[in-house]
């Protein structure tokens, strides 16, 4: 009956499933499929259509997306960490151990100051691949000159 109406009030879809511009596009894929529908109009806060997205959009977005880099194994990772100081003259640290476990980088040891643990963690953390930095740095105390 509703393919055979005379306005689009006769055939319309009630309440159509909607999106905020904000959604991600793994969500939108996730809609696209269970609701089995090939687009989905994109409302403001407000309600109001600002755009939609079609199955083919999201083609096109993941077709333009550029490829992830391969998860590197911690000791690529730990190499990279010490690279990374090497490049940044944090060299000269004896008393400091890398440890990478699944992508998280642990500093353990001794430096001088807060400052040297801080400036370790940051180059640490700027290594590509590296999911987070454990800092268990500590300061060795001061001893004084005779």
């Amino acid at each position: 009956m509703r393919a055979h109406g005379r306005t689009a009030r006769d055939v319309m879809t009630p309440n159509p499933v909607t999106v905020r511009p904000d959604t991600p596009l793994s969500e939108i894929a996730r809609i696209l499929e269970e609701r089995h529908i090939k687009r989905v109009p994109v409302v403001d806060e407000q309600g109001r259509l600002v755009g939609i997205v079609s199955r083919a959009d999201l083609l096109r977005a993941l077709a333009a997306r550029p490829p992830e880099p391969t998860a590197a194994s911690d000791a690529e990772l730990r190499r990279r960490v010490l690279e990374a100081f090497d490049a940044a003259g944090l060299v000269h640290y004896p008393y400091v151990n890398v440890v990478v476990s699944d992508g998280v980088v642990h500093l353990w040891g001794l430096v001088s100051s807060r400052e040297e643990a801080k400036a370790l963690e940051l180059a640490a953390s700027e290594v590509p691949g590296v999911k987070r930095v454990e800092n268990h740095l500590a300061v060795k105390p001061a001893v004084p000159e005779i």
